[in-house]
């Protein structure tokens, strides 16, 4: 398809060739990621101005007001707006999603760091509560061998009061039969103490 054979537009021909949506938007799209919304407009504006002189008739001259440009224009621009806050849209949406990667980060980072200290604590108090149960085991032990040892003794002063009132008994009943007996044979021949 020659110049001749392209359709016309108020006396004009109105053509685009492949090439030129190809470069518009590798043009348009990497100023719009890279470099914001303000130079992918500046960048339609060059790549219009480039279609309009080197594609448009007359070649190489610039008509931008041109009746056959209108049109172009205004796509060139729309499509530049459009793909600008398409761009704006999901840059904000990145930076949103880096700025929610980050804070995880950082949560990440204290639930890490509060797990080591509970884990830290959870180890202390393991240590302090062994320690309590070995001395009250200890404790416990001492008390088995205290009241083992008093028992022991309480049994050893039974028999020895067991034997030592079995023991006196003996020489009391003596005392006592002896005592019967002076009475009996000194019966009025002692004078009694009152």
């Amino acid at each position: 398809m020659g110049w001749s054979d392209a359709p016309q537009l108020a006396g004009g021909y109105v053509i685009i060739p492949a090439i030129v949506p190809i470069t518009y938007f590798l043009a348009i799209i990497p100023a719009a990621i890279f470099f914001g919304v303000g130079p992918s407009p500046l960048a339609s504006i060059l790549s219009f101005l480039a279609y309009d002189f080197f594609f448009t008739p007359p070649l190489y001259r610039i008509h931008l007001l041109g009746v056959e440009t209108a049109p172009i224009m205004a796509i060139f621009l729309a499509v530049a707006v459009g793909v600008s806050l398409l761009s704006a849209n999901l840059r904000r949406q990145k930076e949103a999603t880096v700025r929610e990667i980050d804070i995880g980060r950082q949560r990440e980072a204290e639930l890490v760091k509060y797990r080591s200290q509970l884990e830290e604590m959870v180890k202390e108090r393991t240590s302090e509560l062994e320690k309590s149960n070995r001395n009250l085991k200890a404790e416990v032990e001492e008390r088995k061998r205290i009241e083992e040892k008093l028992a022991r003794s309480n049994k050893e002063l039974e028999q020895f009061a067991y034997v030592a009132s079995h023991d006196l008994r003996e020489p009391l009943r003596m005392v006592s039969r002896f005592s019967t007996l002076l009475e009996q044979r000194y019966k009025g021949k002692l004078s009694t103490i009152r």
